[in-house]
């Protein structure tokens, strides 16, 4: 089973895999590390995200994904951004 941790930062996803085989844990080569969106980004730049993140989980067989959790409030507060681009990944169910 791969899973992808995802960890929503300003504008960018950072991506990282997770495979364990035999009992082992480790963490196979991804040819992307992160997906970002331009800071006055569309709707079109939105289900260009999307799309992408979709096939990078398509491409790599992975059957979870897991999103760090954003601050709701506070120095480390998540923006708008990050909110859309949580809502990119969890709205599409083919992985």
């Amino acid at each position: 089973m791969i899973v992808c941790g995802v960890e929503l930062t300003g504008s960018d996803a950072v991506v990282c895999l997770l495979n364990m085989d035999r009992g082992q844990f480790n963490l196979p080569e991804c040819k992307v590390r992160k997906l970002s969106l331009p800071k006055n980004h569309s709707r079109e730049d939105l289900q260009r995200f999307q799309a992408a993140f979709a096939e990078l989980m398509a491409e790599y067989g992975v059957s979870r994904v897991a999103i760090k959790e954003r601050m709701p409030k506070g120095k480390f507060a998540g923006g708008a951004i990050s909110f859309k681009k949580g809502s990119g990944h969890s709205t599409d169910h083919r992985y």
